[in-house]
């Protein structure tokens, strides 16, 4: 229960600026990614297989894709934010 906590003491520290930005990047990244992981078969183990990874694997693949693309927005933001003078 405490890990919820965690990201939630963060995101009470955030500038409203980066929150929004990263709400609409999540807007739709997060529904696209559940789309393709209902799409990919549940497992690749067929004797011609057309998909080389599976639904579990997907799944990690796109969470490390909206991990990595989080973290360099609030980056960009930061340090566009820290160019232009703004505290």
């Amino acid at each position: 229960m405490w890990v919820v906590f965690i990201p939630a003491a963060v995101v009470i520290f955030v500038k409203k600026e980066f929150f929004d930005s990263w709400l609409r990047l999540a807007a739709w990244l997060v529904p696209v990614s559940l789309l393709i992981i209902f799409i990919t078969p549940v497992t690749s183990n067929s004797w011609m297989p057309l998909y080389f990874v599976s639904r579990e694997e997907m799944a990690w693949y796109l969470g490390l894709l909206l991990a990595a693309t989080s973290l360099l927005l609030v980056l960009w933001k930061w340090f566009s934010a820290r160019r232009f003078g703004q505290p």
